[in-house]
C-alpha cells in the first residue's frame, strides 16, 4: 500500500512531536481520521557535525583524510560511551562550530573518563595510546594495528592479573578498515 496516497495533507505536520538528534516526529492523519506518527529522518550534516572527531590538519579546507587522520578519529572514538567534548554539546547533541575549532586547533583533550579508564597499570597504557591517536602531527600518531595490538595486549593483561579496567570494545580494533 502506498501509504502517501492516504495521508491527509490538510492536517497539521509543522509542529514536531518530539525531535532528537537523529529524527524528528510529527503528528499526521490518514484520510480516515486515523491518526499517526510520521518519522522524518534528518540527514547527516558532516560539514558541521564531524568537527569533534577531525584530525587538525582537516580542518583547513582543501585537506584529505589520510591513514594518520584516521587513527585521530579511531582515538576519539573509542575514549568514552559519549561523544568526545560532551561537555561542548550545546544542544540535541550538536556542537558549537567555532568551540570545537578552538579546541583541536589548541590541541586541548578530551577529558580523561575516570570510569571507563582508571588510573590503574592498565588504564595508564590505554590512555597513552589515546592520547598518542590524538598527536597534533600525524607522524606521531601510532597505526590502527599498533592501536589494536596493545589495547589486545592491556585487556588481556588486566584480565589475567584481575586489574581494575572497563571492559574495552576489541570488536572496533578488530574491522576489517583496521587491519
Amino acid at each position: 500500500m502506498d501509504l502517501t496516497s492516504a495521508l491527509d495533507f490538510n492536517t497539521e505536520l509543522e509542529t514536531r512531536a518530539a525531535g532528537g538528534y537523529f529524527c524528528d516526529i510529527y503528528r499526521g492523519q490518514l484520510r480516515d481520521g486515523t491518526a499517526i506518527a510520521i518519522k522524518t529522518v534528518k540527514p547527516y550534516d558532516y560539514e558541521t557535525n564531524d568537527h569533534w572527531r577531525k584530525a587538525p590538519e582537516l580542518i583547513y579546507p582543501g585537506s584529505k583524510n589520510t591513514i594518520a587522520s584516521d587513527v585521530y578519529a579511531l582515538g576519539m572514538e573509542t575514549v568514552t560511551r559519549s561523544l568526545p567534548y560532551s561537555e561542548m554539546i550545546v544542544e540535541n547533541g550538536v556542537y558549537e562550530e567555532e568551540d570545537i575549532l578552538e579546541l583541536l586547533s589548541s590541541g586541548l583533550l578530551p577529558q580523561r573518563p575516570e570510569d571507563s579508564i582508571p588510573q590503574t597499570d592498565a588504564g595508564e597504557v590505554i590512555w597513552d595510546v589515546l592520547c598518542k591517536c590524538w598527536s597534533s602531527d600525524p607522524a606521531y600518531r601510532p597505526s590502527a594495528a599498533d592501536v589494536s595490538q596493545i589495547v589486545s595486549c592491556e585487556y588481556i593483561y588486566s584480565r589475567t592479573f584481575q586489574t581494575k579496567l572497563s571492559p574495552v570494545n576489541l570488536d572496533a580494533f578488530s574491522a576489517p578498515d583496521f587491519r
